[in-house]
Parts: C-alpha cells; sequence; structure tokens
C-alpha cells in the first residue's frame, strides 16, 4: 500500500488538491482483507474483525463485509482453493498502526479506502491556451467547450442510428442498467429535503436501501447519468446505485466495491442487472498509487468476478486529455498519464468522448492506461442537451453507450463482454490515425451497425432444398431455401429465390422432351401395320363341322355311351391352326423402326440457364437461420464485404453451385445414349404384340 500524503483531516478536492482517506478525526480509512475458509459467512468474518487485538483499530461496524475470490497469480490463489478472503472497513491512527495490522496472520492485505470523484465537466474558466502544458489537438479540430451543446438526445440517437434499431422493435425492453453514481432522485420515492425537484422515471430498486432518495451530492451527477441511459433505451429499467457516500462523504472505493459485490448477489438470484455504467473514478496517480496500477486491489477484482458472472461492464476514460484536462488532474494528463485503475483494465469497455460532429473532445483522456496499453476502446457521444442544458465529460459518453449496449443486449440475451466490446469495435467509425489509436481507440461507436451485424444470419446454415435432377418440373434449381431466399438490400430483404423475371429455367418453347413430338416412333409405318392375312384367319371349326351332341340325347352330358364328348376330330372338322405365317416387322417393306431419322433429342437448342441480369443475392435477418451462439470473432474480415454485407460464401461459390454443363444440370442419364431404340420397345405403350394370344388379334 502506498503511503498517503499528508494532508489537513477531512479535507477535499479543491484545485489540485489530492482528497485523502482520512476521516473528520485524522484517522485514515482502510479496507482489511481478511483470510477465511471457503465458505465462511460474513458474520463469521466479523466476528473475526472484531477480534482484533489493535488498540488502534476500530471496526466499521456499518460496512458489510464483502467476499472476494482469489486473484490470479497472488499469494492467496498458490495457497489452495480453500482460501477465501473478506473486507472490512475500518480505521487506524497513523501508517505504523497499518504495518502492524498488516502483519497479524488472519490479515491477508491492508489497503486505503480511496477517494473517488465523478468525471463531468472541466473547469468551464480553463481554456487550452491557459494552461503551459496544454498539448496540440491530436485529432483535429478539437472540442474544448463543454457548456456548448452539439445537438440534443434525439440528434444523439438519430447520429447513432438508435431511432433505426427502435423501429426494428428493441427500446431496452427487459433490460437492467445500474447506475453507480451519486444517486437518483426516482419517481415514487420518498426524495430527501433539499434534493432537486426533477424525477427519473423507471427506477426499479438499487442499493443501498435508501436508493431512489437523492443525487445531491456530486450535483445531480446520477441524475444525469440516468437520463442519458434512457435517451437510448427508453424502455430499458435503472438500479440506483448510490456510491457517493452518506454523511457528507465525497464517495470511496470501500462504497464502489459494496455496490459492485450487491449488483453480484442481485445478478445470480434475479439475473439483474444486465449493464453497470461508472462515470467516475481518480483524476491522479497520487489519489492512490496501489490502486491506481495494481490489478490485484479489491475493488478491481470485485470489477472482474463482475464481468465473469456475465454482468457488461462500462467506465468511462477519464477527463485527463492533454488538449484540455480538468484541473483537477494537474501534470497526470495525456497518453500514459489519465487512466487509472478499473477504468482501464482489459476487461472492463473504456469509454472516450466525441460530440456528434464527430470532433475529438480535447479532455478526454488518452492511453495507454496503467493497466492496459490498448485504452481507451472507443468514444460514445458527449457535449448535448439532456438533463443539464449540455451534459458532457466522458461522463455523459458513458451511459450513452450504456444504453446502446442495453439495446444489443436485447437483441441477443447471451451477449457476453468480450463479444460486446468486439462488435463494437468492429463497427466503430475511425477517426483518427488508421486502426486502433490511443485518442479515440477504434473510433465512434455505431449502434445500427452494431447491431445489424449481431443480429445478421449466418450463411453456413444455408443449403440449397434440392439439386437440379433430370425432371426440371419437379425439382427447379434454387440457391437457397424457400424460407431464406436472397435478395440485394438487407434492410428491406424479403426473400425470393429470384426475381420472376429470371428465375433459373429452361424455355418453355424448348423444355427437353425425349422425342420431338413429331418423330414419335411407331410400331412401324400404317402402310406396313403386321397383319394375318383375310385368307388365313384362324377360326375353331370350319362351318360344315361344327361339334354337336347326339340329337336322342336331351339332356347333354360329358359323360355315357349314348352323349359321347362332342370333339373336333374326324376327317371333316380338321382342328384350325395359325398356320399362316406369324407377322414381323422384319423385311425390306417394313423396316424396324428406330430413331434414326429423328434428331436425338438434347439442349442444343436451349440457352444455358443463367442469373445473368440478376441481383446477386444477400441475406437479411427476417426469414433466414440464425447463426449458433457467437463462436466466432464479428470483426473477421473474411466474413464482411465492402459494402457490411455477409460474404462468407463469395460470387464464385453462389454462382458456381450449379455452373456445369447441360448435362450435369439436368441429369447424367439425358448424355449417356438413354434413348436407344431399345427403350422405345421396352415400353409398355410400343411393346411387340403377342400374336400368340388369338384374343390380342
Amino acid at each position: 500500500m502506498a503511503k498517503a500524503p499528508k494532508k489537513k483531516a477531512g479535507s477535499g478536492d479543491v484545485n489540485n488538491e489530492i482528497p485523502q482517506p482520512i476521516d473528520s478525526d485524522g484517522n485514515y480509512s482502510v479496507l482489511v482483507e481478511l483470510r477465511h475458509g471457503r465458505g465462511e459467512s460474513p458474520t463469521f468474518a466479523m466476528g473475526t474483525a472484531r477480534g482484533i487485538s489493535l488498540p488502534g483499530f476500530n471496526l466499521d461496524e456499518e460496512f458489510e463485509p464483502v467476499s472476494l475470490e482469489s486473484a490470479a497469480g497472488s499469494m492467496l490463489e498458490m495457497a489452495g482453493p480453500s482460501v477465501e478472503t473478506y473486507i472490512v472497513r475500518g480505521t487506524v491512527k497513523d501508517e505504523q498502526e497499518v504495518e502492524a495490522l498488516r502483519a497479524m496472520p488472519e490479515v491477508a492485505d491492508v489497503w486505503l479506502d480511496t477517494p473517488i470523484a465523478p468525471f463531468p465537466d472541466w473547469d468551464s474558466d480553463l481554456q487550452p491556451e491557459d494552461s503551459s502544458t496544454a498539448a496540440p489537438c491530436p485529432i483535429p479540430p478539437c472540442d474544448c467547450s463543454p457548456t456548448v451543446p452539439k445537438g440534443n438526445l434525439a440528434d444523439v440517437a438519430n447520429y447513432l442510428g438508435v431511432d433505426q434499431v427502435w423501429a426494428a422493435g428493441f427500446r431496452g425492453t427487459g433490460i437492467v442498467v445500474g447506475v453507480l453514481d451519486s444517486g437518483i432522485t426516482a419517481q415514487g420515492r420518498p426524495v430527501k429535503a433539499g434534493e432537486t425537484s426533477r424525477r427519473i422515471p423507471r427506477v426499479i430498486g438499487g442499493w443501498p436501501s435508501d436508493w431512489g432518495t437523492e443525487s445531491g451530492k456530486w450535483s445531480n451527477h446520477g441524475n444525469m447519468c440516468a437520463t442519458d441511459v434512457l435517451g437510448m433505451a427508453p424502455d430499458a429499467q435503472l438500479y440506483d446505485m448510490r456510491v457517493a457516500g452518506s454523511g457528507g462523504s465525497p464517495g470511496t472505493i470501500s462504497r464502489a466495491l459494496q455496490a459492485f459485490n450487491w449488483a453480484i448477489n442481485r445478478h445470480r438470484t434475479h439475473g439483474t442487472p444486465h449493464v453497470l455504467t461508472n462515470s467516475w473514478g481518480i483524476y491522479k496517480e497520487s489519489w492512490d498509487t496501489t490502486y491506481a496500477r495494481n490489478p490485484n486491489h479489491p475493488f478491481t477484482r470485485k470489477v472482474v468476478e463482475a464481468i465473469n458472472e456475465g454482468i457488461l461492464v462500462l467506465f468511462a476514460a477519464g477527463n485527463c486529455g492533454a488538449t484540455c484536462a480538468s484541473g483537477k488532474c494537474g501534470t497526470d494528463i495525456g497518453p500514459g498519464k489519465s487512466i487509472w485503475g478499473a477504468n482501464g483494465h482489459s476487461l472492463v469497455m473504456t469509454v472516450g468522448a466525441v460530440n456528434k460532429n464527430e470532433q475529438f473532445i480535447g479532455y478526454s483522456s488518452q492511453g495507454p492506461a496503467a493497466l492496459d496499453p490498448n485504452k481507451p476502446d472507443f468514444c460514445s457521444i458527449s457535449h448535448f442537451t439532456g438533463y443539464n442544458n449540455s451534459d458532457n465529460g466522458t461522463s455523459a459518453a458513458t451511459p450513452i453507450l450504456a444504453g446502446v449496449v442495453a439495446l444489443l443486449r436485447q437483441a441477443k440475451s447471451g451477449l457476453s463482454q468480450s463479444q460486446c466490446k468486439s462488435l463494437l469495435k468492429a463497427t466503430a467509425k475511425d477517426i483518427g490515425p488508421a486502426g486502433f489509436d490511443q485518442h479515440s481507440g477504434a473510433g465512434i461507436i455505431q449502434a445500427l451497425a452494431a447491431y445489424r451485424r449481431l443480429v445478421r444470419p449466418s450463411i453456413r446454415t444455408l443449403t440449397p432444398v434440392c439439386r437440379p435432377t433430370a425432371n426440371p418440373v419437379t425439382c427447379r434449381v434454387t440457391r437457397v431455401p424457400a424460407t431464406c431466399r436472397p435478395t440485394r438490400i438487407p434492410a428491406t430483404c424479403r426473400p425470393t429465390t429470384h426475381p420472376v423475371t429470371c428465375r433459373p429455367t429452361n424455355p418453355v418453347t424448348c423444355r427437353p422432351t425425349r422425342v420431338p413430338a413429331t418423330c414419335r416412333p411407331t410400331t412401324h409405318p400404317v402402310t406396313c401395320r403386321p397383319t394375318n392375312p383375310v385368307t388365313c384367319r384362324p377360326t375353331r371349326v370350319p362351318a360344315t363341322c361344327r361339334p354337336t351332341r347326339e340329337p336322342s340325347c336331351i339332356r347333354p352330358t360329358l359323360a355315357g355311351p349314348r352323349c359321347p364328348r362332342p370333339t373336333l376330330s374326324g376327317p371333316n372338322c380338321i382342328r384350325p391352326t395359325l398356320r399362316c405365317p406369324r407377322p414381323t416387322l422384319g423385311g425390306s417393306r417394313c423396316p424396324r423402326p428406330t430413331l434414326a431419322s429423328c434428331p436425338r433429342p438434347t439442349l442444343a437448342r436451349c440457352p444455358r440457364p443463367t442469373l445473368a441480369g440478376c441481383p446477386r443475392p444477400t441475406f437479411s435477418a427476417a426469414m433466414c437461420t440464425p447463426p449458433p451462439p457467437m463462436t466466432y470473432e464479428y470483426d473477421a474480415p473474411e466474413y464482411w464485404d465492402d459494402e457490411g454485407c455477409y460474404d462468407y460464401y463469395g460470387e464464385d461459390e453462389w454462382y458456381g453451385m450449379y455452373d456445369a454443363d447441360e448435362a450435369e444440370y439436368w441429369g447424367a442419364e439425358m448424355d449417356q445414349g438413354a434413348h436407344e431404340e431399345e427403350e422405345w420397345y421396352d415400353d409398355e405403350a410400343y411393346d411387340e404384340w403377342d400374336v400368340d394370344d388369338e384374343e390380342e388379334w
């Protein structure tokens, strides 16, 4: 733990003075990390804390112990999974007692209860030219006029494309955003005396128990942040999580630690909040060197725990940019000296500021951050009329983005911190040096582009419903399933296989048939139809020898001496036969019919079906199968073309899927001599006559 600079007890932050973790009696406020076995209760932790036998240590009985997971790589983690720690709060008289407290066996470490402050506008009377340390604008022209609004909340929504996301049905319904700030004067709550008369809607809960009753400790800064969230996500709900302190306290890291702990426990039981927005931090490294640079600080570890729990966490970068830094920053301004502590952790979304005219705001803090060189992540919009005449600072930019994140979370309920950050980076508008830069990060967030990429379908799940066969009528060639037909414009995509005017078929006039109608083969020409000559038509018995029974045999039988069974035997009754020559199709007069005189059916005269003149298919979200849950990076360049259209299957693959000759298109049998003459004679309609069956004749 860094030594606290000497300062008058209870003093606040005035100009460049350093706020101290010292109470009104001159005692140091500290956070004590106690060792405990895993699973032991907060009550047990308080019992251990009460047993600390250090005369100068006073335990804060109102502070509920906060459990902590072991930090990665820490001595506690190496001690094994059974080790768990709790944070309690108290005071000691001086630094010697701090060291004595740290030496106790039940104590893992001791940390200062660092003061924190909001990131509203810098001192309005301090202009860049008034500072000897002011740097040139890194992305000219810079906006250094925080009290002059550039539009209002509606203009911001229009610039970001949020109004179009609303039109798609996403307004933040079902999403809860936790606002960690000075508090909110909420509608329906017993607001304390002396607070503003303005009330903020849609606040449904919070921490501590008197949530929604005050906002004045940071000049209604919490009301501003709440208003800006609802400006982008009007149907979202809010948690008021007041970290500005009680009893006149300016706000300390211990209250933020408790607020995050409440949010994590609430999320585990109720699934909310979904988003946490933080427009506060420390202006100087000297406020607390340990918190500024140590990722194992209890609060920073609690932030990581919230992200791992599934909560989306945003922090303001700060107002210590080099061109026109806040007066609170002192000499800690510009790249590498303006983003401290959890605000610059690699896992959080760190938010810089621009105005809606795409001008970089000169006091927006610049990377690298103390905990991550690649900060800020991106910029959001500030300097607009919202709760105030001009909502400004990275304080206003962060809740604007929190509202956008709420819309994205509604559009995809499983959206994770890393996915959300990657999505916003991939769709940001670059305004600085090409690619990432330490001033604006990836650029200005673009809500509509991020939403479209988030809900865009995956082509990987699309397969043709049928491949072409020899029968084009029953199996027309389609390139995508009927339920997901492509069009070119994603926004108005109403799927069709292809426009009606360019459906890939063979013209009706050249639909392939087995044989043209004019040369359908017959058994043989009419003039040589096989018949039996009239002179040899078979009969059963000649008329002169028709079989009769005995006249005297009245009741004919087929047995007995008097009525012999009639037969056709005898010299006058020749048994008929078919001694006439069996008709055939042979001979010179009646050649066996073939297809020689008829052109062999082919597709040579039919134009090859193509998609020429048809718009290249693309895909919308309306009826296409959605992708599996975000298992790839959105910013992979092979997925997107230069118009923002999904291009996993390139033009060659789509248009080449059926790019084959006519044989492959219609089926292999059309090109393998399938229409030889044997096929016709095997057909039932053209089978040879069975002349053995006299009934056929």
